[in-house]
């Protein structure tokens, strides 16, 4: 089970808290930094450190292998908040230089974007459309062929689409309002009369089932509280969809729903 959360305790504590909301102030989420830094702050308390004197080369590069980060990427991500870190207490005198001497790991090439054609994402919205309900999930065909026509149309993504409210919608000047999004910045997306009439269309369901579409209630909910989660949006997709129609992207590639079909 994981450990409840209640704060940094380590003799680096001020020091995270300081830079966070630092960088906080500058518009910067750093949502997955707080989560890394998190781990450091966790193992250089339990490791009883009790002052950043002790943390050298070799306590980080300690605290580095103990997250068996076997993914390269996944290993330079943490090194890269950790070094960020120590680079601001560097800048901000605390330290004279930084003690991290870690390096980071060889990474393969990333995969490339494969564009779905325009008649495929069609045969998409068609099998999304025909995805049977369920005791848990009412509408989940008006549900995802929205979802996807929204993807595809519009290039959103999918933690974008899943958390529209029905207030970010405005169906007389055909725009929507993206709100929060990765990098903790607003945004106005317009579209078409052929969105706009599926989001109407899509709406006029959802109403006939009792829901309420208005204000902060989610476009896309099982239960009219909570938004649908971003893992059943892509669960459903790579499992459900893909083997329907028996897509298969090429090696060493992954599939982006973009069209201006749509």
């Amino acid at each position: 089970m994981t450990a409840l959360w209640n704060g940094f305790h380590s003799a680096l504590a001020p020091h995270i808290e300081q830079y966070l909301r630092a960088k906080r102030a500058m518009g910067c989420k750093f949502a997955c930094e707080d989560r890394q830094l998190r781990l450091l702050d966790r193992f250089l308390d339990d490791r009883g450190v009790e002052c950043i004197e002790a943390i050298d080369g070799e306590c980080l590069q300690a605290f580095l292998d103990s997250r068996h980060r076997t993914n390269p990427r996944s290993y330079n991500n943490l090194l890269g908040d950790v070094r960020r870190l120590f680079e601001w207490m560097v800048g901000q005198q605390v330290l004279v230089g930084s003690p991290l001497t870690a390096r980071a790991q060889p990474q393969t090439a990333r995969r490339l974007p494969f564009l779905f054609s325009d008649d495929t994402i069609r045969r998409l919205l068609i099998s999304a459309r025909a995805l049977p309900d369920n005791s848990r999930a009412q509408l989940r065909g008006a549900s995802y062929e929205m979802i996807l026509a929204l993807l595809a149309g519009l290039g959103l993504r999918v933690g974008e689409v899943a958390r529209l409210q029905w207030g970010d919608v405005d169906l007389v000047r055909e725009v929507l309002e993206i709100r929060n999004t990765k990098f903790g910045k607003d945004r106005l997306v317009p579209f078409g009369p052929k969105l706009a009439a599926r989001l109407r269309g899509y709406q006029a369901q959802r109403e006939q089932r009792g829901y309420a579409c208005a204000g902060a209630h989610y476009l896309f909910s099982w239960n009219g509280r909570t938004p649908i989660s971003t893992n059943s949006i892509r669960n459903t997709f790579r499992d459900d969809l893909l083997p329907q129609l028996a897509l298969v992207t090429p090696p060493g590639v992954f599939g982006l729903l973009i069209s201006t079909q749509s």
